[in-house]
């Protein structure tokens, strides 16, 4: 398959609006900052809407969602849905968060297809376990990310330097 490189901002410009007419959208993950359990230029994710029917749907502790921040789009997982801003980071990032307002959170992660392909429910209690076991390890995940990208993924590693 040949693949078409895209501006994020046309990109997720149109992800934006086919979420705001209620439409799920499939597209392709990037980067490192939701290791281990997503992987960038391997894995893709289906998004939903969070405004169906024109009724908001609620955004709960431990959803994986698309938001703009200071400029930029991004995917990670929130941590404290309470208040007018979110607390939001990515499970592979051992240090500090985003806080969106509710108003730049626009889709949350329905299933993460695994390798393209195997879909996986985010919310499913397997999936939540085991991040609820990344978050109370989090003093050491630093360490073990760092022995996780050069063991189990060096290729994409080298790639990204």
């Amino acid at each position: 398959m040949e693949k078409l490189i895209i501006n994020n901002d046309i990109l997720f410009s149109k992800v934006v609006e086919l979420l705001k007419e209620d439409k799920t959208v499939t597209i392709p993950v990037k980067g490192v900052s939701m290791l281990p359990f997503i992987k960038g230029e391997r894995d893709s994710v289906e998004l939903e809407s969070l405004c169906g029917a024109g009724a908001a749907r609620p955004v709960s502790r431990g959803d994986i969602v698309l938001f703009r921040y200071r400029g930029r789009y991004i995917l990670h997982r929130v941590l404290d849905p309470g208040g007018e801003e979110l607390v939001i980071r990515g499970d592979g990032v051992p240090e500090g968060c985003e806080y969106p307002s509710r108003e730049e959170v626009f889709g949350r992660v329905r299933r993460i297809f695994k390798k393209g392909i195997r879909p996986v429910d985010p919310r499913g209690k397997g999936m939540m376990a085991a991040w609820r076991i990344w978050e109370a390890i989090r003093p050491f995940r630093r360490y073990i990310l760092a022995l996780y990208r050069r063991l189990v993924w060096p290729g994409f590693c080298r790639k990204q330097q």
